[in-house]
This record gives structure tokens, sequence and C-alpha cells, in this order.
């Protein structure tokens, strides 16, 4: 009952539901996002503002999990960074481009510059095999 119970909270019609009921009373447009800075609460929040949520949200992941932090983290690179974290775990490729809205695993490869590890990556077992089949 507990995985259940932890979907459940995980339902995003349900979340988006009890958020836009919680914020009806100070929502001052249609916009999903809003503000509740004093001054300019119920107003929608900017593309920049968003953006900053994101970075700061990725930020705090990183540090809860106690991993490295990428070099540069834009809002636009989450697409990116999930669907490495996914390919790594062993997701399949297609479930990665019908999740992340990519026609092609083409996009995928070219997005998260998986040609050029793939290479680095055989060129380091060459050597490796070169070495200790010497």
């Amino acid at each position: 009952m507990p995985l259940e119970r932890e979907l459940y909270s995980l339902d995003v019609c349900r979340v988006l539901a009890f958020y836009t009921s919680r914020t009806a009373a100070v929502r001052k447009t249609q916009k999903l996002f809003i503000c509740y800075d004093p001054g300019s609460e119920g107003s929608p929040v900017s593309p920049q503002h968003f953006s900053h949520w994101i970075v700061t949200t990725v930020k705090l992941a990183y540090k809860l999990a106690k991993r490295p932090l990428p070099t540069a983290i834009r809002a636009h690179s989450t697409r990116a960074i999930a669907s490495s974290a996914a390919f790594l775990r062993g997701i399949p490729v297609e479930e990665i481009c019908n999740a992340a809205m990519w026609s092609t695993p083409t996009t995928f490869v070219k997005h998260n510059r998986m040609d050029a590890r793939m290479r680095s990556s055989t060129t380091f077992g060459k050597a490796v095999h070169s070495f200790v089949t010497v």
C-alpha cells in the first residue's frame, strides 16, 4: 500500500488541481505559475524567474544526491540531464525519445553528444585491450 500512496501523490492531474484551487484566491492570470512576492502576488511568473527556479531545483537535487554539478546548468538543459540519467540507468532510447518528445534517436545523440562519448569510450577500450594483449 505505501507504493500506491506514493504513486497517488505523484498524479500530475491531482497535483495541478490542488495547486490551482490553493492559488485561486490570489490568482490574477490564467498562466499556471504565479508569483508570491508582496506587490506582485498572483501575477504570472516571468520566464527568467521560472528559469531561475528550475536551475535552483536542479542544483539542489545534485547537492542532495551528493553528485558533482554539471559545468553549466541552464533551464533548457534539463531534458538533456534527465535523458542522460535515464540512458545511464538502462532505459531504452526509444522510451527516452518518446518522453522527451524527440522524433528520432538521432536527436537524443545530438543533444547529449553521445557520439563523442562513444568514440572516447571506444578509444579507451582499444588502448586497454592493446596494452593487455601485448
